[in-house]
């Protein structure tokens, strides 16, 4: 018999769980059982693969851009983009701090926050550092160069890049 690893933490913050039960529409969410999933429905279906910020669409969604206004977009609608487009934000966060506390064996996610340094405050070494950014490649579907991996030092410039590369703007 075989086993099976698990190897993400649930996306509700308080919960430590390991797990591999993801969202079934977008599969970029994990959650450690039903329950948990329910709870965080609300928020998440903002974000989910079957609403408005599909992995295919974010690309085309910019929330500065002109050309919303330009297509009699109401206001209402332009309020829930960038609410959307905020949410989207937060759990790309969400995931890149679960993703370096798994990394680095940090067990409390509140130490993990935006402004720290992957080496000087969290205590990454070089291996763990490279294990990190490869994680995000996979985990988000894109790809640093090797100039830009050098520029990823905190938690906030992966977040940052992330946006970059999948055309999310503040």
């Amino acid at each position: 018999m075989s086993q099976v690893i698990l190897t993400h933490r649930c996306h509700i913050q308080s919960c430590q769980k390991l797990t591999n039960l993801q969202c079934s529409s977008c599969k970029t969410v994990y959650y450690c059982g039903r329950k948990h999933q329910k709870q965080d429905w609300k928020t998440h279906k903002l974000v989910c693969g079957k609403q408005l910020l599909s992995s295919q669409n974010l690309s085309q969604i910019d929330s500065k851009s002109s050309s919303l206004t330009s297509k009699n977009v109401t206001l209402q609608q332009r309020r829930k983009i960038d609410n959307n487009i905020s949410n989207y934000r937060k759990e790309i966060e969400g995931k890149v701090i679960r993703l370096i506390a798994n990394a680095i064996d940090i067990t409390d996610l509140s130490k993990v926050t935006l402004e720290k340094s992957l080496t000087d405050d969290l205590g990454a070494d070089e291996i763990e550092v490279i294990e990190i950014l490869m994680g995000v490649e996979v985990e988000f579907d894109l790809k640093f160069c090797n100039d830009e991996e050098k520029k990823l030092s905190t938690v906030s410039d992966i977040v940052k890049s992330i946006a970059k590369h999948k055309q999310i703007n503040d």
